[in-house]
């Protein structure tokens, strides 16, 4: 009895969080792709530990990352991979809402509003035409780049700092022009 009780209590506290996994998380363990996901909790201690607060560009960094859930970035090279994770892309933007703000030279970007329009929930990067991008400090030739960020109210004048500070693809900062 006790073991019943115990199972629909994890099943009612973590149940909907698996069911709010999407196609896009087959691609976490793809051995084709480079991932990289980095969440709340990582965040929290990355503040503590190597940050310091009386210098201006940390204490950015930190005002931003605050806002931030979670940050997921997949890269390929092969081009099977590349054209599933368009599609899987495809399908995530039409069932979640979220919008097309700009796409130029091959990069699609998308949002997700919050209440307020400068704010937003969700911000993601897609391109399946990248020639060399800088990712993690090098610059490499990928078939197809996807990077998106979950979080509540992201100040969207913030994001160059977090795709700065963590070394993220240049390309990130293209969304508004």
């Amino acid at each position: 009895m006790n073991k019943s009780i115990f199972f629909f209590g994890l099943n009612f506290l973590f149940g909907g969080y698996l069911m709010a996994q999407t196609t896009l998380n087959s691609f976490e363990k793809d051995a084709a792709v480079s991932s990289m996901i980095l969440n709340k909790p990582l965040f929290e201690i990355m503040t503590k530990i190597g940050f310091d607060t009386s210098n201006p560009k940390d204490l950015k960094f930190i005002n931003a990352i605050d806002a931030i859930d979670s940050i997921r970035v997949f890269a390929t090279r092969n081009k099977d991979v590349s054209m599933a994770l368009k599609t899987s892309v495809d399908h995530y933007v039409s069932q979640n809402g979220l919008t097309l703000t700009n796409s130029k030279s091959g990069l699609q970007f998308y949002k997700k509003h919050a209440g307020e329009k400068e704010n937003i929930n969700e911000f993601m990067m897609f391109s399946d035409d990248v020639n060399r991008t800088t990712f993690c400090g090098n610059k490499r030739r990928f078939d197809a780049i996807f990077v998106q960020f979950n979080g509540k109210n992201i100040k969207t004048e913030n994001l160059w700092v977090i795709v700065e500070k963590l070394d993220l693809p240049e390309e990130l900062l293209l969304w508004n022009e």
